[in-house]
């Protein structure tokens, strides 16, 4: 009798560990399926590009050209609350495509920036150098609207005035390489892609990049197809 009670219980013992066992594996197994599957690898995800930051906050079946002023300054405040460090090449995308918002889609995400404590006036300086650059007319309204909103970087800015002379005094007919801003890929600058028919801009270092997991984009502006009435 003692023998049988003593197999029962034996038994009973290693049934116990087998269930523990059994409910530590599931465990284990379920908390690293949750864990590989919600790692942007798992889901095949990519660094977003700026584009596609600004899209996703856009209303459905907008897009960066055909947003109204407010859809897209909304949209330019949320993505770059979202990546702040992305917010110089967000600012640049915009831009290009909706050059008539330059000043606000700036001060828009300066103000968006300043909610989050995370504004740097080098690279506020830095934009608005690039865009004088190309247009050297605006200097003095550019900088005065920025400077409105960004008291802070004011004297950072009023130096561009103070070294404007630089930007009159360039060689003009010197161009930078096609789809490049600021002339070469180094780093820092940005290049032009053509997706989806518009202009963006990237990072010149993550071109080779960009244009392979975005097949039928292209790099360099897009190119206008005329049409002649017969």
């Amino acid at each position: 009798m003692k023998k049988l009670v003593a197999l029962c219980t034996e038994r009973r013992f290693s049934t116990e560990v087998l269930k523990t066992a059994l409910v530590l594996f599931v465990g284990i197994a379920l908390g690293s399926g949750f864990w590989i599957a919600s790692t942007p690898m798992a889901h095949g995800q990519a660094k977003l590009t700026p584009v596609e930051m600004i899209q996703a906050k856009l209303p459905q079946g907008k897009t960066i050209a055909t947003a109204s002023d407010a859809q897209l300054l909304e949209a330019v405040c949320k993505a770059v609350k979202q990546s702040p460090k992305e917010a110089p090449l967000i600012i640049r995308t915009v831009a290009g495509a909706r050059k008539n918002l330059q000043g606000d889609i700036l001060c828009m995400t300066i103000r968006c920036l300043k909610e989050k404590r995370e504004l740097d006036c080098n690279w506020v300086t830095d934009v608005v150098r690039d865009w004088i650059k190309a247009d050297p007319d605006s200097a003095n309204q550019l900088i005065e609207l920025v400077s409105d909103c960004s008291p802070e970087c004011r004297d950072s800015l009023q130096g561009l005035l103070s070294g404007g002379s630089a930007f009159a005094d360039a060689p003009s007919n010197i161009n930078p390489p096609p789809g490049s801003v600021g002339g070469g890929a180094a780093a820092g600058n940005t290049c032009v892609v053509c997706h989806n028919g518009e202009n963006v801009q990237i990072a010149c270092d993550d071109m080779a990049s960009y244009l392979t997991t975005h097949r039928g984009d292209t790099a360099g502006a897009c190119q206008v197809t005329s049409t002649t009435n017969k």
